[in-house]
């Protein structure tokens, strides 16, 4: 047994709850985002990433071994990403998009409808959508940095 109480031969028993669920990560190249589709990919998920733009987005992908289904789209059109979460039913959606973290994001309406106003369209996008299979966990994880605000 190691100091997490699991056996060094596999996973963590949170983490390999993650093996075929079907995630959707929103901003997966950022600094968080890519760290979080790496452990989804390393654990077996069903993994379905969402970007600005996906020729930038392969680099980064590939560099963090990220494997998965690419989808990019403007998420402050709420209709693109509630067709996207129908069409997907996923278990679980963690949200990792920020505007700020970028020194070149300054514009104040675009911090407020990205940081303030998506993730409640997100929630409505999500409850419009439906609950994915059989997943017991956490449907929506949120996470940012003070950088956004």
């Amino acid at each position: 047994m190691t100091s997490t109480g699991h056996s060094s031969g596999g996973s963590p028993p949170v983490l390999s709850a993650y093996r075929h669920a079907r995630a959707v990560v929103l901003g997966a190249t950022g600094s968080i985002g890519r760290w979080v589709a790496r452990g989804l990919t390393a654990h077996g998920a069903n993994l379905h990433v969402v970007v600005r733009d996906a020729p930038s987005a392969a680099g980064v992908l590939e560099r963090y071994d990220i494997r998965g289904t690419i989808y990019q789209l403007d998420v402050l059109q709420e209709d693109e990403v509630s067709t996207l979460l129908k069409s997907l039913q996923p278990s679980i959606v963690f949200n990792l998009i920020g505007y700020g973290v970028d020194r070149s994001e300054r514009d104040e309406h675009s911090a407020y409808r990205t940081n303030g106003e998506f993730p409640g369209s997100l929630v409505r996008a999500m409850a419009d959508a439906g609950r994915g299979g059989s997943w017991a966990g956490q449907q929506l994880i949120h996470v940012g940095t003070a950088a956004e605000y």
